[in-house]
């Protein structure tokens, strides 16, 4: 998750609306980094890690989700895109993700 105090609000308004979140790991190089720079973060997830879920900022995640789907996927202020990845997290990127469902929630 970005250092950012938006996106640092954004989790917590998330999160409270689940039963048992998950550990966060803040990092302030998602602030604004580059496509490149986020499939890093991704490829050196853990492989014992199942589910991420990432915060941050454009341009770089729009084109974060886009890399990883093959498709473009717009992500305009407070979108979320849902994606599966077939491989490990060393194959972001690489193996093409599948986008479950992108957009903003209601209201």
């Amino acid at each position: 998750m970005s250092s950012a105090t938006r996106a640092q609000q954004t989790w917590q308004l998330a999160s409270a609306e689940l039963a048992d979140p998950p550990p966060v790991r803040t990092e302030d190089g998602v602030y604004a980094a580059s496509v490149g720079e986020l499939l890093d973060v991704v490829r050196d997830l853990p492989d014992e890690v199942g589910t991420v879920v990432m915060v941050g900022h454009n341009p770089g995640f729009e084109d974060l989700a886009t890399a990883l789907s093959g498709q473009p996927v717009p992500m305009p202020t407070s979108a979320l895109a849902v994606l599966d990845l077939a491989g490990d997290w060393r194959t972001a990127g690489i193996l093409e993700a599948h986008l479950r469902t992108s957009g903003r929630p209601p209201g």
